[in-house]
């Protein structure tokens, strides 16, 4: 990335001008070869300064194509900068100072007075890449940009000086995750379909009919302990059994178009610490997931959506999607965006619904999604805790 430069000071520049200009003619008339070569010299200085600092700017680059940052609320990380000189002599005095979104700091210690600027000083060696790694802490979920970069700069001698801003949005990114809040009963969730695939990990296993034997655990029930296996081998065995579950799950947005707010809300960040805590649930148990936003992103597209997948991969795309997701987003509207999931939707999956419209309008669209078989839950918050609780056929809610 190129540089625009700024606020250069030429005073030093112009006395040294005036200074050796005055020292050479008073040499040249007293015939005085010492004064010439003062004023030769301090009239090079001042010339050459500025060249030479004019030259390393052209040679001066930061690498705008950093990764993002990523951390969760209340943990810090390290954002790194990478800057490269391609001249043929080092770049000396520099200093920069940079500051960011409010949701983010500069700092490790979470007890550290609040501060959004980072100094630092820089010196880039000839033909090298110089990083600059700075802490940073999540104060808040959203994602961070990098709001301003000056970096002021001087020639060896410090007789001529600029400021140096990009002329370009800087792209890295600081993404801040929410926080994961536990939900109550989500180890009670009962899979609308139990099928015959078997399951890395399942919420059901059929103790009727055992699959086979292994050695036995201390983790393992002492009633499934295989005897005659044992008595056979010399050694405990436990009964090993069918997992027939097939748990899919879908999370559900929703919130109403006229629902306006131009700020973030207590229970939207609470809603979606639960969510990114169910995801990591999800992901630990190997369940597959997709999520449905009626946020209404860029295009044609009327919600915004991920793709059932499991894992890793798809865990970091949901958290990613929690931290950009924000009240003041445009939505479709509920009645067209349930319509568009139920033409998505395959099989009886267990569906949650994570954030609503408070008017209770959602209740009425979810008729057809419970009368296809699917189980829907809504995430209910207390004062202190989150559960999840069935939503019946009438579109209400039971409460256990």
């Amino acid at each position: 990335m190129n540089w625009s430069v700024e606020d250069q000071k030429t005073q030093i520049q112009s006395f040294l001008y005036t200074l050796g200009f005055i020292v050479f003619l008073l040499g040249f008339f007293m015939n005085t070869l010492i004064l010439i070569s003062a004023g030769l010299f301090l009239l090079g200085i001042a010339f050459l300064s500025k060249k030479y600092l004019m030259y390393m700017v052209v040679h001066f680059y930061l690498d705008n194509s950093a990764l993002p940052v990523r951390l969760s609320t209340g943990e810090s990380g390290r954002l790194v900068l990478t800057f490269i000189n391609t001249s043929r002599f080092p770049f000396l005095s520099m200093r920069g100072e940079m500051t960011a979104d409010e949701n983010v700091r500069f700092s490790a210690d979470p007890v550290a007075p609040d501060d959004r600027s980072f100094h630092f000083t820089i010196m880039a060696p000839a033909n090298r890449k110089t990083t600059i790694s700075c802490p940073v802490y999540g104060l808040s979920r959203g994602t961070a940009r990098i709001q301003t970069l000056a970096i002021t700069c001087e020639d060896p001698f410090h007789v001529f000086r600029c400021t140096l801003k990009p002329n370009e949005m800087i792209r890295t990114r600081i993404i801040v995750y929410p926080k994961p809040e536990p939900v109550h009963n989500l180890n009670r969730m009962i899979p609308a379909d139990l099928g015959f695939n078997r399951a890395p990990h399942s919420l059901i296993k059929d103790y009727t009919l055992p699959t086979g034997i292994r050695d036995y655990e201390h983790s393992d029930p002492f009633r499934h302990i295989h005897w005659k296996a044992t008595a056979r081998l010399g050694k405990l065995q436990t009964k090993t059994f069918e997992q027939v579950a097939q748990v899919s799950w879908t999370f559900l947005f929703l919130s109403e178009t006229n629902y306006l707010a131009n700020k973030t809300t207590e229970d939207f960040e609470r809603r979606l610490s639960a969510a990114a805590f169910m995801t990591e649930y999800a992901c630990r148990h190997h369940y597959p997931y997709d999520i449905y936003c009626n946020n209404k992103p860029m295009g044609l597209s009327q919600m915004t959506i991920i793709e059932e997948n499991q894992g890793m991969p798809q865990l970091k795309k949901a958290w990613e999607l929690f931290a950009f997701m924000q009240k003041w987003q445009i939505k479709t509207p509920i009645d067209r965006a349930v319509r568009a999931i139920r033409n998505r939707l395959s099989g009886k999956r267990i569906i949650f619904i994570m954030d609503f419209d408070p008017s209770g309008r959602v209740h009425q669209q979810l008729y057809p999604l419970l009368k296809e078989g699917h189980s829907v839950y809504q995430l209910v918050l207390s004062e202190n805790s989150s559960a999840l609780t069935s939503v019946n056929s009438a579109g209400g809610v039971d409460i256990d």
